[in-house]
Parts: C-alpha cells; structure tokens; sequence
C-alpha cells in the first residue's frame, strides 16, 4: 500500500506540479542545458511513477502478472476477496496502456514521415557546396537556415542567407545547427510530443511541449557563442528571416519577433552564472531517482512465492 501512495504522489508531483513550478522560476534560461535536462527529468519521472503503478496494479496479488509468477512457481491457487475485480481492473489499466503506447508509437511514425517527405522534396530543389560536407543550399532569396536529422547533409542554408552573413556569422548559425543534430535535439521534442499527446492529464507535459523548444535553442545558441562569441551569434540572428520551420526541423532564427528579442537579451546579458547550474543538476537528479528508489524498494520486499 505505501509503494502505491508514494508512486501516486510522485505522478502527481512531477506531473502536475513540476511543470507549473519551473515555469514560474526565474532564471533557468541562463542555463538552458541544464534547466532542459530538469525538464526531461520530470517528465521521465512522471513516465516512470505512472509506469511503476501500472507494474503493481498487474504484478501484485491476486494481478494478473502475480497469477502468472505463481503459476510459474507451481503455487497452489488461493481464494482472495475482490480478486476477480482487481483481475478485470488490472487487464483495463494494461488495455488503456497498450492504447497510449499506439498512439505514441503513431505520432512518432507522423513525424518521421513528415521529415521524409521534406527531405525527399529537398532532394530535388537543393545543391551540395564544397567545403561544407553537412549542408545543402537551397536557392531561395529568403535568408534561412534550419537542419533536419534525415540525410547526408541535414544543414539547410538559402542562397539569401549566404548572400547577407559573412564568414563569422556563417559559422556561427552552422554551429548553432550543428549543436541541435549532436544534442538530438530533434529526438527529445519528437518524444515529448509523442508523449504529451497521450498524457494530456499531465501539467508538466503540457508546458514542456511549449518551454523545451526555447531552452533548446537558448543551449545551441551558448555553443555557437562559445566558439563565436555572442556578438557574432547575435548579429547572425538578426540577419535572417523570422519565419515557422518546416515540420520536425530546428530553424536558427526564431519562430517570432518576440523569441528572436528573448534570445538576443539572453546573448547581451553575458554568460551566466555557474550556481544555479548545480542546484539545477541536483534537482534533476532527484526527480528522476525518486520513482526508480520506490519501484526498487517494492521489488525487494515483494513475496513472489504463496
């Protein structure tokens, strides 16, 4: 019974309240690397509590799971009161998992067919350029620039972007896509999307569909500046067109005159402090642990034999 409370409360903690409560704390996009990562980590913790409930509810007795352990250890059958209703409720919880995986399952595969056909329509409107063996050049007046994790050269630059950035700025817009592609940043917004599609009860899910992006763009600005400078990453910013990327790609510039004025505050501010980076590991840390160290503790007091 305690296992079950603690796994509720952490659910609910992580998954009502994390969201709502980094949202509210000021300061985390100085270190976006880090406040992403206690993003992912409270999502993974609300997916592990819901998970570990699930676990008992089938594999405790008189569950499903349970019957099947006893059978295996040739138990003798034992009559328990309600156990037939905590069969028939275990079999739904499994029925209504198995539902939110299909559709996780079936928005990642929308989204992977969306980059495809991007790719694929890139294939016949772009050309390659010596020297950058990862981009593509689209000829477009437009100054743009976005990568999309499909291909040989998953960079793509418009012919008005090469035209307006120099050198420098080039560099630094490359490096910034670079930074998404080796960060797989496109994997971690795919999966919570995927994810929040299906746990629309969760708060947290809810606004890291909406902050994660951000915090995304803000780490792969910081690598760019660190090769870069902040000065040069800026004034790359500014330079290129603020418009909607294609669908399952990360576009430099951002999506919004107020995101561009959000990101170019954050690179005239300066780098950041190294505290609050630490606390923001910690934290992460914790909310990540805490579902696993229950789950753990349930497993090594469970009784598998009759």
């Amino acid at each position: 019974m305690i296992a079950y409370v603690a796994l509720l409360g952490s659910a609910v903690v992580l998954g009502h309240g994390a969201g709502p409560l980094l949202s509210r704390l000021r300061g985390l996009d100085r270190h976006p690397a880090a406040a992403a990562t206690l993003w992912l980590t409270a999502l993974a913790g609300t997916v592990a509590a819901a998970a570990g409930l699930l676990a008992l509810v089938v594999f405790s007795s008189p569950g499903p799971g349970h019957a099947v352990i006893e059978w295996f250890q040739r138990c003798v059958s034992h009559t328990h009161t309600g156990a037939a209703t905590a069969i028939v409720f275990s079999a739904l919880s499994v029925a209504v998992s198995l539902q939110a995986v299909r559709q996780a399952v079936a928005r990642l595969r929308e989204i992977r067919a969306a980059r495809r056909r991007h790719h694929d329509m890139l294939d016949l409107v772009t050309t390659a350029r010596t020297g950058l063996d990862d981009v593509c050049i689209l000829d477009h007046p437009l100054p743009i620039a976005y990568c999309l994790p499909v291909g040989d050269r998953p960079i793509v630059v418009s012919s008005g972007a090469l035209a307006c950035l120099d050198g420098p700025q080039l560099a630094a817009v490359l490096a910034h896509e670079r930074a998404h592609l080796r960060g797989r940043h496109h994997l971690i917004l795919t999966l919570v999307d995927a994810f929040g599609g299906v746990l629309s009860w969760s708060a947290t899910f809810t606004q890291a569909r909406t902050v994660l992006p951000a915090l995304l763009e803000h780490a792969a600005d910081d690598a760019a500046a660190g090769r870069f400078g902040r000065a040069t990453v800026a004034q790359a910013l500014r330079r290129l067109a603020i418009l909607p990327s294609p669908a399952g790609s990360l576009s430099a510039a951002p999506p919004g005159a107020d995101a561009l004025a959000t990101r170019l505050d954050r690179l005239q501010s300066g780098p950041s402090a190294v505290g609050g980076r630490h606390l923001a590991w910690a934290g992460a840390a914790a909310s990540v642990l805490l579902p696993f160290a229950i789950l753990a503790g349930w497993i090594t007091a469970i009784t598998l034999t009759c």
